[in-house]
């Protein structure tokens, strides 16, 4: 619908940009924001310092606030932001089982992809938020998981030492989409890079290796093998990785679910998808309302009576 173009140097250098732009697409051009030291965030191997770590000073926002006044055109970005939907999934019919999917939210895992949790509320998700740091146990009555991206190697030790949560996630019976940081807490086991090593989850076979590089970065397709959450086998969805560990004795069963650029990486069965890959389910919205009709069908198969306790069950 347009673009901002970010760390712009001087307004001659934004008026140069606009040029090539309009040159090239029909893209609005609706301003742009200067490369100035006082508006950089804290970085770090694995990007940003999340907010969840470390708010951002009054001064900050304030600065902030007043530069995007000064080079935006807001009015025309509140317009247009209005007018645009990525969705192409099936709206919940009222009246319809919404699917409750607990997701881990909390400072371990806090990257999510805005428009996969609307994609998701859409076709019938109903979130649940749970803190794998600090709750003992999952919340009751829950259809299926999702545990995003975030920082798990950072409170490896936290983690590890909440067993009562861990072993609820392992046993959860319902379906479980894992997503990078989500990867590594369903592995056995995570070593960090001063070779301690912390049991996780154990609901897939594997341990997660912290490195001294950078093992993974950059956009991708990828392509389902095998029948799973997201689709049926021939899916195709678009995403990210970026990740520094890498996956060492990984399971044998179950490897190679998605295809990308000639590599096979991530794991499935029946109930879990796991990988490094952050899925944008724009890409792909029917793989939203597959994943919410995978947990919708798991709780409706529960008998009655047993739904509160779904989360203890093999």
């Amino acid at each position: 619908a347009g673009v901002v173009f970010n760390r712009v140097a001087s307004p001659s250098h934004f008026r140069e940009l606009k040029a090539a732009v309009r040159e090239r697409s029909a893209v609005e051009c609706l301003g742009w924001l200067p490369d100035r030291r006082e508006l950089r965030l804290p970085e770090r191997q694995l990007g940003l310092v999340s907010v969840h770590e470390r708010g951002l000073p009054r001064e900050y926002l304030d600065l902030l606030a007043s530069t995007i006044r000064e080079h935006l055109q807001i009015d025309r970005v509140l317009e247009l932001a209005g007018q645009v939907s990525i969705s192409g999934c099936s709206i919940k019919k009222e009246g319809e089982h919404r699917a409750r999917i607990g997701i881990a939210r909390d400072r371990a895992f806090c990257f999510y992809y805005e428009d996969n949790l609307r994609l998701l509320a859409e076709a019938g998700a109903e979130f649940v938020p749970f803190s794998p740091l600090e709750d003992v146990r999952l919340p009751e009555g829950l259809d299926g998981l999702y545990l995003g991206g975030g920082f798990p190697e950072e409170f490896a030790a936290c983690l590890a030492e909440n067993r009562s949560m861990l072993e609820t996630v392992r046993r959860f019976p319902g379906p479980v989409l894992a997503e990078c940081g989500g990867l590594i807490y369903l592995c056995e086991r995570f070593v960090g890079r001063d070779g301690v090593r912390y049991p996780l989850a154990g609901r897939i076979k594997g341990t997660i290796e912290m490195t001294e590089s950078l093992q993974a970065c950059g956009y991708r397709e990828v392509e389902l093998t095998r029948d799973s959450l997201l689709g049926p086998a021939g899916t195709k969805l678009r995403g990210h990785v970026f990740h520094w560990s890498r996956w060492v004795k990984y399971p044998a069963e179950g490897w190679g679910i998605y295809r990308a650029d000639g590599m096979t990486f991530g794991y499935a069965d029946a109930k879990t998808l796991a990988s490094y890959f952050h899925f944008h389910l724009g890409s792909c919205p029917a793989a939203a309302a597959y994943f919410v009709e995978q947990c919708r069908r798991f709780s409706l198969r529960m008998p009655e009576g047993l739904q509160g306790e779904r989360h203890g069950r093999e």
